[in-house]
């Protein structure tokens, strides 16, 4: 693949491929409540010290901006998965803490994602899917 028109059939093509597999791990996350962009936040929220980040570090690390986080993150906190913390040291910096309600249901949606990643994948070897993600991270 050299030519122009079919690097882009290729970018094409694996775009195609991530909407496809977002929509299968967001319907198998949907009996936990939650899409596949929530669980992935809970995913950075899970592993934070004290399950806490502040919103600019956490829309950082799940690729959106601070408004698109914050809208994300309403309903969870309306369902008590999440919940807005004061930064005892700056007043200006709003953290996002994950409670007891999240963290249970992180556990319960981390094992289906477990289960379906493996069942998409079982046919993959281990080496080749490391090979594609280095040669992505160089592209990307």
């Amino acid at each position: 693949m050299s030519s122009q028109s079919d690097n882009m059939l290729f970018l094409m093509e694996l775009s195609v491929l991530q909407s496809k597999l977002d929509k299968r791990l967001s319907l198998a996350l949907s009996i936990h409540g939650v899409s596949l962009s929530e669980f992935m936040v809970l995913h950075q929220l899970a592993n934070a010290p004290d399950h806490c980040l502040s919103r600019v570090v956490l829309a950082s690390a799940v690729h959106l901006t601070a408004s698109g986080v914050t809208r994300l993150l309403n309903p969870l906190e309306k369902l008590h998965i999440v919940e807005k913390q004061k930064n005892s040291r700056d007043a200006r910096v709003s953290l996002v803490h994950l409670t007891e309600v999240g963290l249970e249901t992180y556990v319960n949606a981390k094992q289906t994602y477990s289960e379906t990643a493996d069942a998409l994948l079982d046919k993959v070897d281990t080496n080749e899917l490391s090979e594609m993600l280095n040669s992505m991270r160089v592209a990307i």
